[in-house]
Formats: C-alpha cells, structure tokens, sequence
C-alpha cells in the first residue's frame, strides 16, 4: 500500500512518525512528572511492555508497531541500514551520532524501567492519599 503513495505522502507520514513516536516517548519516560499526565503514561508504559513482550514471541522482542510502520515509510523513501531500535534512529536523526545497538537497548529499557517504577510508586501513593481522605482502608 505505501508504494502507491507519492513522495509529499511519504515525506508526510515520515514526518508525523517522526513527531508522533517522539512525542508518545516523552510521554512514556517524562510523563509521570505533571500529575495531569501520570495515568496517560502508566497506560502507555503498559501498552508499550505488551508490546515489547507480548507481541516478542511473533515479531522479536521489543517489537514495537510505530517503530516498523515508520521504518516501512523510511524504505519506501529509500532509506537502508536502518538500525533495529527507533532510539538509535532518533538519535542519528537529531544529533548524527549512531548508538551502537546495546547502548540504545539499555537506554531505551532503562529509562522505561525508570518511568514505569516511578509511575507505579507514584500511582499506588496517590490511590492510598485518596483512600485515607476519603476515611478508607488502613486507617484505625
């Protein structure tokens, strides 16, 4: 299907993915922060472990869908050697610098191990302030 669209459709979705993936990441690694965005991006972590995991047996372990519809955009453009992680890509992209593979494993899984720990310590803290405000559980 993608080979049936022009060059402009292409740069296009190139550019959305480019934008979109970015930004779903900062939401999964920074949006623990603004209590406003906390349960978006449990949500997001959650979905992106499934998707690492989950899915792993049948596409390969840390799969992800953003990252192999972008990269089916990117050959079609004719982009090769495209490297197997999208933060590795990212990280040629915006500063020219390519991590080898390992580098960008450990980023990548550090720092969703770091943000799904913090918004599952932050989740469970605000469900008990409210339970005690409300007069719930574990109050004598």
């Amino acid at each position: 299907m993608l080979s049936t669209l022009s060059g402009p459709a292409l740069r296009a979705l190139d550019l959305f993915f480019t934008i979109f993936h970015t930004a779903v990441m900062a939401v999964i690694v920074f949006g623990w922060i603004p209590r406003r965005t906390r349960r978006l991006a449990l949500v997001l972590q959650g979905v992106t472990v499934f998707s690492w995991v989950g899915l792993g047996p049948f596409y390969g372990f840390g799969y992800c869908p953003l990252t192999d519809w972008h990269f089916r955009v990117l050959m079609e453009l004719g982009e090769r050697n495209l490297p197997r992680s999208y933060t590795a890509y990212l990280a040629e992209r915006l500063t020219g610098y390519l991590p080898s593979e390992g580098v960008a494993n450990v980023v990548t899984v550090g720092a969703l191990g770091v943000a799904l720990a913090a918004s599952l310590g932050l989740s469970w803290r605000d469900r008990k302030a409210a339970r005690d405000e409300r007069g719930g559980a574990g109050r004598p």
